[in-house]
Parts: C-alpha cells; structure tokens; sequence
C-alpha cells in the first residue's frame, strides 16, 4: 500500500461487513475490499470503517445558517421534517482503515450471531488459555505504543515503572472532537499479564494506580471527573496484553455491556476480598458464530457430557 493515501482508490467493489441497521446508535457501516496501490491488489484486503462524527457546538452553528441545503420531508401541523445538506467542511465522516485485514479483523467487524458462553476454571485451563496460546495474536502494534516507535505524539499520559507503569492514549474510535464520546485505553507497560484471568492481589498497585491517575489524567486534561468516567476490562479481550477503557458515561459504546464489561473498580474490590478471585470465578462472555474459540467450546461440551450429549450453539 502507498505511503500516500490520497492516490488510492479502491480496486474492486467494497464488501459491506456491518451496518449500523444491527446497531442503530453506532452511526457506523463496516466494508471489506482492496487497494489499487497493491501489488498484491486481489489477494490483500482491507477494512474501512465509516463513521458519522458527534455534532460539536461550533459545528451547530454552522449547520444552522443559510449555507444548508434543506429538502422538507414532510410538514404537519408545527411539525416539520427535513434533510439537511450541511457545507463540505461540516459534513465530514471518520474513517478507519485497517490494511492489510486479517481474517480475524474481517470476522471481528463482521455480523455475527452471539453466544453467552459460562467459563468455568476448568474450561478457561482446557479451552480459552491452550486457545490464546496456539492462535499468536500480533502485538507488534501495542509493543510499538510501549517502546515510543509510534502514536507517541497521542500519548495523553504515561507511567513508566516496569511493573505499575501504562501508556494512556486516545482510542482509535475516538475523533477527540468532543468528550461526550470521549473513550481512551491504558496498556500496562508488564508484558505477561494477558486477562483479568492473570490478575492477583500481586497486581493491585497497578490496578489502583491506573484507576488514580489514569482517571485524574482525563480530568485534568478533558475536564471529565472520575464519577463522569466508566473505567472498565473487556472479558473476552479483543487482544491479550491487559489493557483497560476509559469512556464518558454518556457515551455507550460497543463492549461496555454486562455480558462483557467488568469495571476496573468492582475488579479491584474483588480481588482484595480473595487474591484468586479471577481464577477460581467462572466468568460469562460473548463468542461469536464462526470462531474458533467457540467450536473449540462446543467440542468440548459435547465431549464432557457422558458422550451423549451435544451443544446446540
């Protein structure tokens, strides 16, 4: 691919891989297709996502002035409805583009049916970890982040001791236009902690100072007060090098739900209770249609139920 991304185009139609139809909040649409500047144009794909930017208060009052194009929709009574056609420089889309995509990056955007998997002790030893271990997720990106090679002009804040230290930093989903979706990701500098399935009270300093100052980080340079902040893990993550969200509570973006969100907070709580609380807890998360982790958990189900039985998933 091009250094510069402006001379490419797309070389063959763009697959449409998710629509905000599934999930009309996101404002999203997901595509899969390939690059004109490859040289391996047919055989490497990419992943472009579009994404409809929140409204700032200066964009507003751009829109609302006569250089808007207005098509009534329909009109009763005191109501009226209109499509508005706001000038080129208020009219822009975030778009984010993964190049070359992965099978795994096209199946995670993908529209997927969902399962709620419970994982036991036992299942995560038998299944989920000999799993992580033989698939090799790339972390070359996070090591890039943590040795400074890239995004280290995006660094919002950084604590560099070898075993309580994280790098905060804008999330990618994020256009920083506004803190009503703020969203932002501390990864830990320890490089041998992969899950909430690792952590121990041996892990508690590190878990409050990210809890401490991450959040005053974000207050001090947002204006966004910890009790304005959901601070949370991803259980399932989407890659294995423990990292944690910060998003504005008034933002409800994909993952912060129950069946996958576990707040850095009710984390910390836990494991003061009972140092092996994430190993000896089953813990629920969603698998998807289609991925190996969850044909792995249907073989096992069926083998562990006296040979008769089969999961349905």
């Amino acid at each position: 691919m091009a250094e510069n991304c402006e001379s490419e185009k797309p070389s063959k139609i763009p697959k449409v891989v998710d629509t905000e139809d599934k999930v009309p909040e996101s404002r999203l649409v997901v595509v899969e297709g390939s690059f004109t500047g490859d040289d391996l144009a047919n055989s490497l794909s990419s992943v472009v996502i579009l994404e409809k930017t929140h409204f700032t208060e200066n964009e507003v009052q751009g829109i609302l002035t006569n250089s808007t194009a207005l098509q009534c929709l329909f009109n009763n009574d005191v109501y009226y409805n209109f499509m508005c056609h706001p000038p080129i420089q208020l009219n822009g889309v975030k778009a984010t583009l993964i190049h070359p995509a992965s099978e795994k990056h096209i199946e995670k955007f993908s529209t997927r049916k969902s399962f709620l998997i419970e994982e036991t002790p036992l299942i995560y030893q038998s299944v989920t970890l000999p799993h992580i271990r033989e698939s090799k997720f790339d972390l070359q990106w996070v090591y890039n982040i943590l040795e400074h090679n890239k995004e280290a002009d995006r660094i919002v804040y950084e604590d560099l001791d070898p075993d309580s230290g994280f790098i905060l930093l804008p999330d990618l989903k994020w256009d920083c236009r506004s803190t009503s979706n703020l969203y932002l990701t501390g990864i830990v500098c320890k490089r041998d902690i992969k899950s909430l399935r690792d952590l121990t009270s041996e892990h508690l300093p590190l878990l409050k100072n990210i809890f401490e100052k991450g959040s005053a980080a974000i207050t001090d340079t947002y204006g966004l007060d910890r009790s304005q902040q959901r601070i949370y893990f991803h259980y399932q993550p989407s890659y294995y090098h423990l990292h944690i969200h910060f998003t504005s509570l008034q933002f409800t973006p994909p993952g912060c739900n129950v069946e996958r969100a576990h707040l850095l907070s009710s984390v910390i709580r836990n494991i003061e209770l009972k140092s092996s609380y994430y190993q000896d807890s089953s813990l629920d998360f969603l698998a998807f249609e289609g991925d190996s982790l969850l044909r792995k958990y249907q073989q096992y189900i069926g083998l562990n139920s006296n040979g008769d039985h089969q999961c349905d998933m």
